[in-house]
């Protein structure tokens, strides 16, 4: 019974941890949404930097938080997440503690836009997934887009004076997708801050020790010596049966 329980817990935790993973691109038409966002980066076409993202539900007055390692190269985009820094009273500490236990409380998240794919990371567990993208994410990712920008003034964020922005992205089948954007003027109009009200919450990334330098083609690509699995969610079972069954 306390094993059903655990595997409940940690069921639970990986709704909210998926989700969370995702607000990195959030969305309403997630697909549509995500391939509007890369284009918030201009021509910048690779840096590294930490995102403070902050969820904020609009039926609770409970925030998510956390801190993710992001990194950008030519449109492919990687996030790495450590769950022991995500702050949030919808994921009680038992359920934290029940994935570290099993391996998974970390996670890298690489999307692949040439691959039509996505590529899930445990490094403690030296496994991963990949999984291909809905016909609808990859087909956004072939549309074009139009972006509209309106000044709304300038402000300092984190050290660097921005200009603020309301931008609207427009997709050729009428797709469109609104955000309040601080663009650092010392960092090339990097979009340092981006909020977007969603229909169920706000989300609000802020970045900082943004470098512009390109990061290594090799951190978007499956890890060598890494065992592939049928899917993300075969990983997580194996983990956590490795866990409660007391092997390693």
């Amino acid at each position: 019974m306390k094993a059903l329980k655990t595997l409940a817990a940690l069921g639970a935790g990986a709704g909210l941890f998926t989700s969370a993973a995702n607000a990195q691109l959030p969305g309403g038409n997630q697909a549509g949404l995500n391939a509007a966002m890369l284009k918030l980066f201009g021509d910048i076409g690779g840096f590294t930097s930490k995102a403070e993202v902050r969820l904020q539900e609009k039926d609770s007055s409970d925030t998510m938080t956390m801190t993710v390692d992001f990194a950008m190269l030519d449109g492919k985009v990687r996030m790495d997440l450590d769950m022991s820094g995500l702050k949030s009273k919808r994921v009680p500490p038992e359920t934290l503690a029940a994935f570290k236990a099993a391996g998974l409380d970390k996670l890298a998240t690489i999307v692949r836009p040439d691959r039509k794919s996505t590529l899930l990371i445990y490094p403690t567990v030296r496994g991963y997934a990949e999984t291909l993208m809905s016909k609808e994410e990859a087909a956004s990712l072939e549309r074009k887009f139009k972006i509209e920008k309106t000044r709304l003034g300038n402000e300092t964020i984190g050290g660097h004076r921005c200009e603020k922005n309301k931008v609207v992205v427009s997709a050729d089948n009428g797709e469109r997708h609104e955000a309040t954007v601080w663009y650092a003027m010392d960092l090339k109009n990097f979009p340092i801050k981006v909020q977007m009200e969603q229909p169920q919450m706000t989300v609000v990334l802020q970045y900082r020790d943004v470098k512009l330098a390109q990061p290594e083609a090799g951190r978007f690509e499956p890890p060598g010596g890494f065992t592939k699995h049928p899917s993300a969610e075969q990983l997580m079972q194996d983990a956590m049966l490795r866990t409660f069954s007391g092997k390693k």
